[in-house]
């Protein structure tokens, strides 16, 4: 597939001081899409895992070639500046939590936002244009279709498949509803069904980009050239396989965060009837392979209608009533106990078996989870690191919303906007920019946008 899409023309491609070659942009996405499916793999070198490794590598190649006095070197935004100060803020959060609470400091989870802006860099790198962010998304898309099928057979109970999955990338909650009988759900890589659904998002984004630059390039130029033809079919296949993924996931917010970005996206990308006519086959067939697993998970979502919370109306289902009693009672208490710190990283291991016995945990700690994005990082980092999130949040939608009305930038931050705003909503309820499935893509898709929206935007424009 690489070899295909190296011969793509790529007429903007001339080697200068900060541009890099087909194949390197074909590795560097590759490499960094190969990350981002495989965030919980644990195999690594130290304390190193497998995504963090591919990261660095995919750095270093960005720059093989680059005159030295360029490297690295980017028209900044409130972003880069934004990132450094988060991450020193985190860290010494965490050495005034881990000196007063008793535990050891948790330096991985602080390096992890480190990692996570190396592959924001690497992405950066390669410098924005139409035909290179082409020639990235498609590669860095590519592992996304044979995890597809792996998510299919893991959902549908085929054990090597599961056992395989379960042994690069563990799961307590996969292999507990395994060894329970309950119904099981697509991980993938990601080590848990939520994170991998969130993964696939970004795949959706990155198939949706490719569709509106095309179409945009098949309107000026009157016709579809072969290559043109190729990158549509590959983001097809892409749309077609994150579709089987997420509804194996059987993540109800995934899967209306995947249906707004196509319906949002769907005049820009040029989605005719033929395609909307193929995604509603495949729905059918869906519905045939997966409806009983589908309707039990309806039925465990909506079916059981106890009330967890006795003053919420007859008509919010236990999932979310069972969340609010969380919050009322156990997550809001605990963090007004240590409002501007927290109560450190790994607070919740006492709720799940990891207790540390010298360690001083909240007084309340029952539930394994705060249920919430929000209320979670508070709990670990207070309102301090809260606000730090926020603001990294903002900074991020902010940028996408300038690069959204840039002509010809928006074709990745169209899609990525709607993602992030959508993720916004569900982390409400699941602590979504933090979990293992949506940090790293967002934040390489998110460097593939600023890269693009930096280099047509004024240079007067670029920092605001």
């Amino acid at each position: 597939m690489t070899k295909t899409l190296d011969r793509a023309p790529v007429r903007d491609l001339q080697r200068t001081e900060k541009t890099l070659t087909r194949a390197q942009v074909g590795s560097v996405g590759l490499l960094l899409g190969i990350a981002a499916c495989a965030t919980g793999v644990s195999a690594g070198v130290g304390p190193l895992r497998l995504w963090h490794l591919l990261v660095l590598t995919a750095l270093l190649i960005s720059q093989i070639g680059v005159d030295p006095r360029q490297a690295l070197r980017f028209r900044p935004n409130t972003f880069d500046f934004i990132v450094p100060a988060f991450i020193v803020t985190l860290a010494v959060i965490e050495a005034i939590n881990s000196e007063d609470l008793r535990y050891e400091y948790d330096l991985g989870a602080v390096l992890s936002y480190a990692f996570l802006f190396v592959g924001y860099l690497a992405a950066r790198s390669i410098g924005g244009s139409r035909s290179t962010t082409l020639i990235f998304l498609s590669n860095f898309s590519l592992p996304a279709i044979p995890l597809a099928f792996f998510s299919a057979a893991q959902v549908l109970g085929v054990s090597g498949v599961t056992t395989l999955l379960l042994a690069l990338a563990p799961s307590e909650g996969a292999s507990s509803r395994l060894d329970d009988g309950r119904l099981t759900r697509a991980t993938g890589l990601v080590g848990h069904w939520t994170g991998f659904g969130a993964y696939i998002l970004l795949i959706v984004v990155a198939a949706t980009a490719i569709l509106i630059a095309t179409h945009r390039t098949d309107q000026q130029k009157g016709g579809a050239a072969p290559s043109i033809r190729r990158y549509r079919a590959l983001a097809g296949i892409l749309l077609i396989c994150a579709f089987i993924s997420v509804i194996a996931t059987l993540t109800f917010s995934v899967v209306l965060v995947a249906a707004a970005i196509l319906a949002l996206s769907a005049r820009r990308a040029g989605l005719r009837v033929k395609f909307v006519a193929i995604a509603s086959g495949i729905s059918l067939g869906a519905a045939v392979v997966f409806g009983t697993l589908i309707n039990s998970r309806v039925e465990q979502q909506f079916g059981d209608m106890k009330r967890s919370t006795d003053w919420l109306p007859e008509w919010v289902p236990n999932t979310l009533s069972y969340r609010v009693r969380i919050w009322t009672e156990e997550t809001i208490p605990m963090i007004q106990l240590r409002p501007l710190t927290g109560w450190g990283n790994g607070v919740y291991g006492a709720a799940s078996g990891s207790l540390e016995t010298q360690r001083l945990y909240p007084p309340l700690l029952a539930w394994r989870s705060a249920e919430s994005q929000w209320l979670g990082f508070a709990m670990s980092y207070g309102v301090i690191g809260l606000v730090g999130l926020l603001l990294l949040i903002l900074a991020v939608i902010v940028i996408l919303a300038k690069a959204a009305n840039q002509g010809s930038s928006s074709f990745v931050a169209w899609p990525l906007i709607v993602c992030t705003a959508g993720a916004v909503v569900a982390a409400f309820t699941v602590p979504i920019f933090t979990n293992r499935g949506l940090p790293l893509p967002l934040w390489i898709l998110f460097g593939l946008a600023a890269a693009s929206y930096l280099r047509s935007a004024p240079r007067n424009q670029h920092r605001r």
